[in-house]
Formats: structure tokens, sequence, C-alpha cells
């Protein structure tokens, strides 16, 4: 597996962090913190596709 460097984060589905958030409740703020710091982007998987072609 790749670590995502500054300014190329590792793209990840609101559904992978709400399945994250459900199955370990104490991680509820883990999404915004990953986002935050730039090592996830979180998408829905809709916008995924167009996020890819950008890149």
């Amino acid at each position: 597996m790749s670590v995502p460097s500054p300014g190329n984060p590792r793209i990840v589905y609101t559904d992978q962090v709400e399945a994250l958030v459900r199955e370990s409740p104490f991680l509820e703020r883990i999404g915004d913190a990953m986002e935050r710091i730039g090592v996830w982007k979180i998408v829905d998987r809709e916008d995924a596709q167009c996020i890819r072609a950008e890149q």
C-alpha cells in the first residue's frame, strides 16, 4: 500500500468513513482530521470519477 504524500491525498469514499465510524464510534472525527491534514480526500462515489479524471 502506498503512502499518500502531501498534495496527493488518497481518495476515500464517504460511505467508507461512515462504516469506519459505525464500527468504532470513538473514531467519529477521524475523517475530518485526515482530510484536514491532507492524507485523505473524502468524496462521494459519484464524484470520484470526475476527480480521478482530473488527475
